[in-house]
């Protein structure tokens, strides 16, 4: 999982960055998924984003008489969430577009930088399963950041 510092500036960064979008960390979300949509207070039309941080290396990359520089690499799922209906793909492709066009490039916090992002993934097994009348398309960030001890 990625670090703490990086898990809270990446999810404050796509709020205000993305302010019609509601955020959601689904990090142990293992609740039925009504129950966590009223939890997160979010409603059938709401449109939303469920973010999963997974764990990378922290490679050290240099060594100094300060301890030295990490490098922390990883990559943060958005699945881009919308209620199952025909044509749903052409409501979440846009929304997918927008937000890896948005985040691609770009630097956060000034220490996390994104490195690539991938075109959306509507298939099974790369996104959220979910049942109860949802679907999404998902979208990998890979990013990298330094820290110096």
């Amino acid at each position: 999982m990625s670090s703490q510092y990086v898990r809270e500036q990446m999810l404050t960064h796509l709020q205000t960055t993305f302010p019609t979008e509601k955020i959601v960390d689904l990090t142990a979300q293992y609740k039925d998924l009504y129950e966590f949509l009223a939890d997160n207070s979010i409603g059938k039309t709401d449109n939303w984003i469920g973010v999963q941080f997974t764990g990378g290396p922290d490679d050290l990359i240099t060594i100094g008489s300060d301890g030295g520089c990490y490098r922390e690499t990883g990559a943060i799922l958005l699945h881009v969430v919308a209620p199952l209906q025909i044509g749903v793909v052409g409501i979440i492709l846009p929304r997918v577009e927008l937000i890896r066009k948005g985040l691609r490039g770009t630097r956060v916090n000034l220490d996390i930088t994104i490195d690539s992002t991938t075109t959306p993934n509507f298939e099974a097994g790369a996104t959220l399963e979910f049942s109860g009348g949802y679907t999404s398309g998902t979208t990998v960030l890979n990013y990298h950041r330094d820290e110096t001890l």
